[in-house]
């Protein structure tokens, strides 16, 4: 497998990859300076040493049964007595591959993406981001014990985490419970330094870029696709990278400005048509393909209930929004809680139907969970 350039992020399971290196390969982050330029020379050169190795042993994991273990599919597709890449291409497409070794080939190339994906935000969130954090953590710890007793004012601007009041966005400085999102601002949105904007419930509510992606694939369609609640974009923007046409909708106008700003920053603004509305008001107008509801769970305290009710707990009936999405089109992907009530869930599909619930992993742990209706359940 070549390693440079890196291949494209793409299909993201929702889990994080169990496949490990070896302790001598594991790189020491807390090596290197605190910019985003050093975390992708760290993260090109463990890929790198390790990404081949990581990438056959899931590949063999995952297809063992089927596929001889001392069979290397790397080789299989490399032609190394040709003169040039173009020779290359050129006797590739002269082939007449059976249809079940392309079948293998375009799985082997998905699972290429999938690992690429996995491992680079394992990565990021398991080796890198707690050496930075310990770092900063280090420093304030030596700055304290420096000055003494001296300046308190200063040491109350400053959380034990080690984050600097002063360097957050002014809608984080205000809200001390929504600190903790500043070291997940990366997986958020990966572009997140090139100017994403976001207001503070959509530090809290928007949807981690990985799990967005992968909803992205399931929700697929050459046609066109509503995100009803689309927030500053979180979805949207994936949404866009694989369908025909986006229609995102928010009431807040606000947050429909900071969606077109980040669709921008991705550019996928001229595949989106933004709407300001309540989506309760203008479903019966609406027309898509597919419809992805995620509408507002009340804040982060959700989480501290045994059971979330979607009748009682989504602001305007989370049953209701369901069936006037339904309206719209059969095919619905449902965001919701990971302490979703199950069977409220079920009964959604109606007598006969099935439902697809899928759980969406985010730092080892099921954040939400996504339910797929329609086409869109994988049978």
């Amino acid at each position: 497998m070549s390693t440079s350039p890196s291949p494209g992020i793409g299909f993201f399971s929702g889990s994080s990859s169990d496949a490990s290196c070896d302790s001598d390969s594991n790189l020491h982050p807390e090596n290197h300076q605190c910019d985003e330029d050093d975390f992708q020379t760290a993260w090109k050169d463990f890929w790198s040493k390790n990404g081949e190795k990581l990438t056959w042993e899931a590949w063999i994991k995952k297809y063992g049964d089927y596929v001889d273990p001392d069979f290397n599919i790397l080789s299989s597709y490399t032609k190394s007595n040709l003169n040039s890449e173009k020779e290359a291409q050129a006797l590739l497409e002269e082939e007449s591959l059976p249809s079940a070794e392309l079948s293998w080939k375009q799985k082997w190339a998905e699972h290429v993406d999938e690992l690429y994906a996995t491992i680079y935000y394992t990565f990021f969130n398991d080796q890198w981001l707690p050496s930075l954090e310990k770092m900063k953590i280090a420093k304030v710890e030596h700055s304290r014990k420096k000055k003494g007793g001296k300046n308190k004012k200063k040491k109350k601007n400053r959380r034990q985490s080690g984050v600097n009041i002063a360097e957050l966005p002014v809608e984080l400085q205000l809200r001390e419970d929504l600190h903790k999102y500043w070291a997940q601002r990366f997986e958020l949105f990966s572009r997140f330094n090139a100017g994403i904007q976001l207001d503070a419930e959509s530090w809290f509510s928007v949807t981690p870029e990985v799990i967005a992606a992968h909803t992205a694939k399931r929700c697929q369609t050459d046609g066109t696709i509503l995100d009803a609640f689309c927030g500053c974009g979180g979805n949207t923007i994936q949404f866009a990278k694989r369908c025909g046409k986006v229609i995102a909708i928010d009431i807040d106008p606000q947050k429909i400005e900071y969606c077109k700003h980040n669709a921008r920053i991705y550019g996928v603004e001229d595949k989106i048509e933004f709407i300001v509305g309540d989506f309760t008001q203008l479903a019966s107008s609406l027309k898509a393909d597919v419809v992805f509801l995620s509408p507002p769970w009340g804040g982060p305290l959700y989480s501290s209930l045994e059971k979330f009710d979607i009748k009682a707990m989504i602001p305007g009936d989370g049953e209701t929004l369901f069936q006037l999405a339904r309206k719209i089109s059969p095919n619905i992907a449902y965001f919701l809680p990971r302490n979703v009530d199950f069977d409220q869930v079920t009964k959604l599909a109606g007598e006969g139907n099935y439902v697809d619930i899928e759980s969406n992993l985010h730092r080892g742990k099921r954040k939400a969970v996504t339910a797929y209706f329609g086409n869109l359940v994988k049978v």
